[in-house]
């Protein structure tokens, strides 16, 4: 008889699982700045919807300040906002903030911005940034992150990443090579990722939230029934037998963790898979809501509407105009 208590587990999620959810983050480069700083000098960044913020220290140190945090970052550290929290970045001497968007910023073309700021003291140099989202699938999963999340700089494989991208970054955004736009917003995404991953691989089987759920193998085992044949017609009886759990001990356990219904998640990820094959495909909307399991247009497109907010033909005129 099937119990409703998993088996304890240390593991990574799963690899597949990873390359799923994370493949189907949309983010979008909203700016980069490339900071040369001298003491004294303090930066309030705004809080930020629907972003997430970053900053790596290139030189020197910097004091990063919210609400309810209060961290230093020394060369080589990066830290990640997933939330867009509002945040103070200082020397940290005490010295009054200056709002972001009152600096004496040079904006280069694209998404450039270099800065030159503070008085005559100590160096700091940072490169730093902010990817938007959108998909509500990144949005589900960027709600389960803590409110910061930070690699120091290691030996670890996980530092020695952040530290080439950025140092690629950097090296776009002060040179503003052919094709820079581009380049910079796929590194920008792989930095955000990367960072995201190691925080996942490190979070606690206990964690009371969606993220808590890809630590419990029976219902990460579900969530990949579900993702390997998203256009099967399943029901909560098949994948609880399929788990090895009871229809009632799974239903119960997958809501407490992922925060919906089997049923509900399964129409989720659907609509994420759409909303990524209408905008990154010509393929007709009736052929693209038959490859997900419905047989009318009109029924995928009430369906779609629900999880994303638009119409399939309203997301597939924004990506025209694009």
């Amino acid at each position: 008889m099937p119990t409703n208590q998993p088996p304890k587990t240390n593991k990574p999620v799963s690899e597949s699982l990873y390359g799923q959810l994370l493949s189907q983050m949309s983010l979008d480069s909203l700016f980069f700045i490339r900071s040369r700083l001298q003491s004294p000098w303090s930066i309030d960044y705004p809080p930020i919807k629907n972003c997430m913020i970053f900053h790596r220290v290139m030189e020197g140190e910097a004091s990063v300040e919210t609400s309810n945090e209060h961290y230093v970052l020394k060369r080589g550290d990066f830290t990640l906002l997933p939330l867009g929290k509002g945040h103070i970045l200082s020397d940290g001497s005490g010295t009054e903030p200056v709002p972001l968007f009152d600096l004496p910023i040079n904006i280069a073309p694209g998404r450039y911005e270099n800065l030159h700021f503070g008085g005559n003291g100590g160096k700091c140099s940072l490169i730093c940034g902010a990817v938007t989202f959108t998909h509500p699938l990144t949005k589900r999963l960027i709600k389960s992150l803590p409110s910061s999340i930070t690699v120091h700089s290691t030996s670890s494989q996980v530092s020695h990443t952040i530290k080439t991208i950025s140092e690629l970054i950097a090296d776009e955004v002060t040179n503003l090579n052919p094709g820079t736009t581009g380049a910079t917003s796929k590194l920008a995404d792989l930095l955000v990722i990367t960072a995201i991953r190691d925080h996942l691989d490190k979070a606690s089987t206990d964690t009371p939230t969606w993220l808590g759920a890809l630590k419990d193998p029976r219902i990460t085992k579900a969530i990949e029934l579900v993702h390997e044949s998203p256009s099967r017609h399943w029901s909560i009886a098949e994948l609880a037998q399929a788990v090895g759990m009871s229809r009632t001990g799974f239903a119960v356990q997958f809501k407490q963790l992922v925060g919906n219904s089997p049923i509900d998640y399964l129409t989720e990820w659907r609509m994420s898979l759409a909303y990524s094959a209408i905008k990154q495909t010509n393929k007709s909307i009736i052929a693209i809501a038959l490859d997900f399991g419905y047989q009318s247009e009109s029924s995928f497109t009430r369906a779609f509407k629900k999880v994303i907010g638009r119409t399939p033909g309203e997301i597939r005129r924004i990506k025209a105009l694009t």
